[in-house]
């Protein structure tokens, strides 16, 4: 659009300058000639929503203009096999559907790529809600008219490519959705349901290895939502009617033909509903209710610190269970648990895939060693994905996420709206990336968050670092290893190094002081006047999610109860905590933080111990690093020892390529043991 483009022509005037990253070798990479700024945007464009929403809106006034022109307009069918339709003859709402994500017309789904796949998921869905007798068909006119504004709602097939975990595609899956935006208040009491923290999932994996016997197995309930019913009494107090619009009755019509008297005369169809579909307001809570029925029904308990945790022991055997919704993870230790969980899944939902491996899991790419006392995790296929897309094919991979500059904030342009979404939409990637399985990221995937209302070219820039690093090393991930299931924390924080002047928090916990289990690297929310101040905000903050965690695995019955040990490299703070008799004058401010640790140590729950800086992993998570140091910290928080995809170690040609000789004698010497016989210097 003429728009678009004088948009397009203001950006690159505004920042002519290229974006140029430099690496720890002193190498300049260019990128003017492939991705500069303008070359940028309009990457992002092709792909985003911002551009595809300038280029609808567009598309909608010309559309609208047409439209008063015409003295009568027809509405006529729509057949899903013929797309030679001219755009002109549509309905507005049928015409803006094409430039909806995710609400693709059915004539488009169908003629477009995947089209076998895309007409079978679609044909299949609805066979689906035919068998799971979701609601009886009723005609339009035998609806009270007082329901058809507040109780009618409208649904639209959801079509989405589902990938594998290495980026490669899968297939076309397919939901009918009620659109719960037109859900009145007056429809739903109680809407909230939770999911599993992710340090419950990271639990598990820790678990399994620290049993290497055990099983690590994972379920799909097909379908979740539609075993869900209405009850009699809703049925009757708050009727669901929902609306099925012409080009998706078409195709009902040739599942069930059934349905022909009930498609009134503009060719839609209503039925009253007796299940919540996806969409509704009310189904993740009424599904995960009836999930917690049917788990207590097979002898498990709910954990008290995680509600979507659930444990069973029998004997010296026990099975733990870890849900999402309708996705299971489970380790247990012995077979009949898991056939027996298998079976009652099975009686009550029917239609449940089950996985022996665990290959995948909420997006978690995950590999087992053979013996069963190691786990990678990582996320290969969403980073090459975001790679592709926001990367030219030759862009040079670098050494480090960011550079030691990372908090220095310069006068630079201020992104325009519509890039600064998509540089929001990436920083949210690669946040999510970084808090699961690479937390050597999550240090300036975090500021780049907290630069998000703000963002300038410079932190454009420090964007395309994080993702230039990801792409030489998209196969990296986390090594779960562990031997004791005792907690250790390592915690420390950056006094004022943002530009306004507040600190930065960053700390690990990690399970017998060597297997990953939670990261975290944030701003502080307030200003602290001193470093000590600083770290002891920090303190806090780490030991809260360390005794939630610790009184998980205690409840769940596997520990009892001991100090959790907290490395922290300030001194100050350090005496503070540990020594009761000091009167601390200067500290008043923020006594509360610092009584609160006090009645911790001294009840034993906490040992607050000296870990020289050098030593400190979570140093990285407050503070840019790079050379060595970077590298050492990284080995020690994601594992030294990494596993190829078949789950077995690595071959030596992995580390030559990642690390340098030296680092190998530094920090590898167990690698370097195994593949003697292989190294050539």
């Amino acid at each position: 659009s003429k728009e678009a483009t004088e948009t397009s022509k203001e950006a690159t005037e505004t920042s002519k300058e290229a974006i140029d990253i430099s690496n720890s070798d002193g190498d300049n990479i260019s990128f003017s000639d492939n991705i500069g700024y303008e070359n940028l945007v309009q990457n992002i464009y092709s792909y985003h929503l911002p551009g595809w929403k300038k280029n609808a809106q567009n598309k909608k006034d010309k559309f609208r203009q047409r439209q008063s022109k015409r003295v009568h307009s027809e509405s006529i069918s729509v057949d899903p096999s013929d797309n030679r339709q001219s755009k002109r003859n549509r309905t507005e709402s049928q015409f803006l559907k094409e430039y909806q994500v995710y609400r693709v017309s059915i004539a488009k789904a169908i003629a477009g790529e995947h089209s076998a796949d895309s007409r079978s998921a679609v044909i299949n869905e609805i066979k689906n809600l035919v068998e799971y007798q979701i609601g009886t068909y009723v005609r339009r006119k035998d609806i009270p008219i007082h329901l058809r504004r507040n109780n009618m709602i409208r649904a639209f097939m959801f079509l989405k490519y589902k990938m594998r975990a290495d980026g490669t595609y899968d297939k076309t899956k397919a939901r009918l959705v009620l659109n719960g935006k037109q859900q009145k208040n007056h429809l739903y009491d109680l809407i909230s349901s939770s999911t599993v923290a992710q340090a419950s999932v990271f639990l598990l994996l820790n678990i399994a290895t620290k049993f290497p016997t055990s099983r690590l197995v994972s379920y799909d309930i097909k379908g979740a939502f539609l075993n869900t019913r209405i009850s009699d009494e809703d049925k009757v107090d708050k009727p669901l009617y929902m609306v099925v619009d012409r080009d998706l009755a078409v195709i009902w019509k040739q599942v069930d033909s059934s349905v022909e008297e009930f498609i009134d005369e503009d060719g839609q169809l209503y039925l009253k509903l007796d299940s919540y579909l996806y969409g509704s307001k009310q189904a993740p809570v009424m599904f995960q209710k009836l999930l917690k029925e049917v788990l207590i029904y097979a002898g498990y308990r709910i954990c008290d610190q995680d509600d979507c945790v659930f444990v069973r022991h029998v004997g010296s055997d026990f099975s733990i269970l870890a849900v999402h919704v309708d996705d299971i993870l489970q380790v247990a230790t012995s077979d009949d648990l898991v056939s027996d969980l298998h079976n009652k899944l099975i009686e009550r939902f029917k239609d449940v895939v089950y996985h022996s491996e665990v290959k995948n899991y909420l997006g978690l790419n995950i590999v087992r060693s053979e013996d069963g006392t190691k786990i990678k995790v990582n996320h290969l296929g969403k980073i090459n994905e975001l790679c592709s897309k926001y990367l030219p094919s030759d862009a040079k991979p670098m050494n480090y996420p960011s550079k030691e500059d990372l908090f220095h904030v310069h006068d630079s342009e201020r992104l325009d709206e519509a890039t600064n979404k998509v540089y929001l939409s990436i920083v949210m990637s690669l946040l999510y990336i970084a808090r699961l399985t690479r937390p050597d990221t999550l240090l300036p995937s975090a500021f780049l968050a907290s630069r998000a209302h703000l963002a300038t070219v410079q932190d454009l820039r420090k964007l395309m670092q994080v993702l230039c690093y990801l792409k030489g090393t998209a196969d990296k991930g986390i090594v779960i290893c562990c031997t004791d299931l005792s907690v250790h924390v390592e915690c420390d924080a950056s006094y004022g190094v943002h530009v306004d002047s507040r600190s930065h928090t960053g700390y690990i916990i990690m399970l017998g002081g060597s297997s990953f289990l939670f990261g975290k690297s944030a701003k502080q929310k307030t200003v602290s006047t001193s470093s000590t101040e600083a770290e002891i905000t920090a303190l806090v903050d780490a030991v809260k999610t360390s005794i939630w965690l610790q009184d998980l695995i205690q409840n769940i019955g596997l520990i009892e109860r001991s100090p959790i040990i907290v490395y922290q490299d300030n001194q100050s703070a350090i005496q503070l905590v540990s020594n009761i008799d000091n009167k601390a004058k200067g500290s008043r401010h923020f006594l509360v933080r610092l009584t609160y640790l006090r009645e911790l140590s001294t009840e034993q729950k906490i040992m607050v111990e000296y870990l020289q800086t050098d030593d400190m992993a979570a140093d990285m998570l407050t503070k840019p690093t790079v050379g060595k140091k970077f590298k050492k910290h990284m080995n020690k928080i994601m594992g030294s020892v990494q596993l190829d995809q078949r789950g077995v170690l690595a071959d030596i040609s992995y580390y030559t390529n990642h690390i340098t000789i030296m680092d190998m004698l530094l920090y590898s010497n167990d690698i370097l043991d195994q593949f003697t016989d292989k190294l050539t210097i």
